[in-house]
């Protein structure tokens, strides 16, 4: 937060944030977003703004900082404005993030689950663009494990949560990546599959999981 206040950006006081705060700027941001669809928001201009594109990447790291270690309110607001900013200045691949995490807040918190749909449509369009490989393990959690599990098959997310574990070891994500395959871990018991099929991808998957936390630590 003091990197972007050094940058002259706005930011979120550090503080619990009221409900009244909170549905104030989720109505600032759907007004924004009124009469968009997902092309139109994979579509906009690329940030070419370095001072803004840094802002961004500090509210990405604040999402995952206020969802585990901070009052959860603060959480939606940040993702609310990385949201604005990517409407107003651009987009790049902190901006899939930010619109990630909006969708799931919109299908989850919100009530607008329809909605929430299409913003994580958006977020799969934008990661076929240029530049986006290294977000892609964290929009695949998040679309995949968070957004589109409630309203699809849970079948449907198994692939594309091992595919994302996959790309946050070649990208070096990989908090994001171990998000994934812990999440699918969790679905193959959920989904029904035979306990002799679970027990040897978890047995795979603890091995996995071990094996990059060791890797990681070392380095």
């Amino acid at each position: 937060m003091e990197f972007r206040r050094q940058l002259g950006l706005p930011c979120i006081s550090n503080k619990r944030q009221s409900v009244l705060t909170i549905l104030k700027e989720l109505m600032k941001t759907n007004r924004r977003l009124k009469g968009m669809n997902a092309e139109d928001i994979a579509n906009l201009p690329m940030l070419t703004d370095e001072r803004i594109s840094k802002g961004q990447r500090m509210l990405e790291t604040l999402l995952t900082s206020t969802y585990l270690g901070q009052d959860i309110t603060m959480y939606p607001l940040v993702s609310f404005q990385i949201v604005r900013a990517s409407l107003k200045y651009g987009i790049n691949a902190s901006t899939c993030d930010g619109f990630a995490v909006y969708a799931f807040l919109l299908s989850i918190m919100f009530g607008d689950p329809q909605r929430g749909q299409e913003m994580a449509r958006a977020v799969d369009l934008i990661l076929e663009r240029p530049g986006m490989e290294r977000i892609k393990s964290r929009a695949s959690f998040h679309n995949f494990g968070m957004t589109y599990i409630h309203s699809r098959s849970w079948n449907s997310s198994l692939s594309p949560l091992l595919e994302g574990y996959q790309v946050g070891l070649k990208t070096g994500d990989t908090e994001s990546g171990l998000y994934n395959i812990m999440l699918r871990s969790w679905l193959l018991m959920a989904v029904g599959r035979p306990l002799s099929t679970v027990m040897t991808e978890l047995t795979e998957s603890c091995k996995l999981v071990s094996n990059t936390l060791f890797y990681v630590c070392s380095s």
